[in-house]
């Protein structure tokens, strides 16, 4: 009878251990599902790295991101959650628990952009990346400018000027520069294919003196449409082995540029000067767009071998110097604007 009771008992205390163990894990599954009842706000949180789930729950009831419960302790016994990765995220007191440990199972994490415009230096992207949060303007300069870094992605010059693409980049705030340079580099190749290789032979050059050339379109053209006819001026004058006489090119090997050329500019033998050395420049002097390049190679069928700016903000080209005289004197000397 006396064992008969306690069998009883036993099988008693089970069911009800059982049955606790049931509403722990009900409230428990209530909770991971219920946002925090916070008014509508938007956090940055820092989850450090081996960071466990039941440590990056508290993270989020310290940050009010969700309730508090007597039953985190359960969490990692009833559940199976994935693993947590490490990173900035952004949260929504509108997310009920789950939803971020979701996010950070798969490392969604908060991304900072920072836009490139076309037609920069290295030094300025740069400094654009520095003022987006991303370290040293130096050290960005001094991996871009190494050869050792060059030879890594097969550039033949001793920089990857004119080979970090202009666009819009999101990268996690504690991206690196190698990370950077990289993304730039890999987006600037998958602008160049078999087809560009092909027509880039079709015109003898090969890639680095198309990108060369296309990073001086990109300074000259101050208007889209004359990508195409600024490359036909310089395509007809490599052609005739004349010299391009690209003032940007003048301006790139300057250490010191006041905003004026001057005669003696003009005569500088720095490496990258079109007016004192014949055909391309040693390299690019900015890194072009994907319009640029384009241009660089399928530049306008012309006859033109000179333009001129008509002080607002597009060129007059022409073919024979007696006419490009005439609007130098007219748009250069005179100060004439066109309509």
């Amino acid at each position: 009878m006396v064992k008969k009771t306690v069998l009883a008992i036993s099988a008693l205390s089970i069911v009800m251990l059982l049955f606790y163990a049931f509403l722990q894990y009900e409230k428990m599954e209530s909770w991971l599902l219920t946002p925090s009842g916070e008014e509508k706000t938007v956090k940055l949180v820092d989850i450090p790295k081996g960071t466990s789930v039941r440590a990056a729950l508290s993270i989020l009831i310290k940050e009010k991101l969700a309730q508090e419960t007597p039953y985190l302790k359960f969490i990692t016994r009833i559940e199976k959650l994935p693993e947590i990765k490490a990173g900035e995220y952004e949260f929504s007191s509108e997310q009920s628990p789950l939803d971020m440990l979701e996010q950070m199972a798969a490392g969604r994490v908060k991304l900072h952009r920072f836009t490139v415009p076309e037609g920069l230096r290295i030094t300025e992207i740069a400094g654009i990346v520095e003022k987006a949060g991303f370290g040293k303007a130096a050290d960005f300069v001094k991996m871009a400018t190494s050869a050792k870094t060059a030879k890594k992605y097969n550039i033949p010059g001793d920089t990857l000027e004119g080979y970090l693409l202009p666009e819009t980049y999101s990268f996690p705030k504690d991206a690196g520069t190698a990370e950077i340079i990289e993304q730039m580099v890999s987006d600037m190749n998958r602008l160049w294919s078999q087809k560009e290789d092909d027509q880039a032979h079709k015109l003898g050059m090969t890639r680095f003196e198309i990108m060369t050339l296309a990073s001086i379109i990109e300074k000259e053209a101050a208007q889209p449409d004359e990508r195409p006819l600024v490359s036909s001026v310089y395509h007809n004058r490599l052609k005739l082995k004349m010299p391009l006489q690209a003032d940007p090119t003048i301006i790139y090997g300057l250490k010191k540029y006041n905003g004026n050329i001057s005669k003696e500019d003009i005569r500088n033998p720095h490496p990258w000067n079109t007016y004192v050395h014949p055909g391309l420049p040693k390299g690019p002097i900015a890194n072009p767009g994907a319009a640029s390049i384009n241009a660089a190679l399928y530049p306008a069928e012309t006859d033109y071998l000179f333009f001129v700016a008509r002080n607002n903000g597009s060129h007059h080209f022409s073919s024979t110097l007696a006419e490009h005289n005439r609007m130098v004197q007219k748009y250069q000397v005179n100060g004439e604007r066109a309509e």
